[in-house]
């Protein structure tokens, strides 16, 4: 008998196209999500920095008296943020960093509303540290948003 020579795929092929598959599977991820970790590091910076300059514009406003108001936010009593204003959607949407809807208002009145995005959500727990004697302010993101390995909460803390 004689043994006739096959040609096509043998196990061994397909078991390294399949280690190669995997291989390129897992990088594909691995970027993936280093991408989307840096995205969302950068919105949430991105909002915490309004967030600030917004609090800022808030104490000049104070400090020459224009301005009467209270802070943004409810004051922290207890807890990791005692002595922090902690914001609701209702101050994020004042502020300009709203959770994905856009109000307009058209030339006869009517004010409409239409998605633009996601944006900061109270939920995940903005909080604002004014300090008027230095003439400081801090933010902090309760939830934390992770950069190279390391989960950062206030934007003081933040690598530049």
């Amino acid at each position: 008998m004689k043994i006739k020579s096959e040609k096509g795929i043998t196990l061994i092929t397909l078991m390294l196209t399949i280690v190669i598959l995997v291989i390129i599977s897992y990088v594909a991820v691995r970027i993936s999500i280093g991408i989307s970790q840096v995205a969302e590091f950068e919105n949430v910076k991105t909002y915490m920095l309004l967030i600030k300059s917004k609090c800022e514009i808030l104490i000049n406003e104070k400090a020459i008296g224009e301005l009467e108001e209270s802070y943004y936010g409810t004051l922290q009593n207890g807890g990791d943020y005692s002595g922090w204003y902690k914001l609701s959607q209702g101050d994020l949407n004042d502020i300009g960093v709203n959770s994905g809807t856009a109000a307009k208002t058209d030339i006869d009145g009517k004010v409409s509303t239409s998605k633009s995005g996601k944006g900061a959500d109270a939920d995940d727990g903005y909080y604002v540290l004014y300090n008027e004697a230095e003439a400081t302010i801090d933010v902090a993101y309760e939830k934390g948003v992770v950069k190279d390995d390391v989960v950062y909460h206030k934007l003081s803390e933040f690598p530049e």
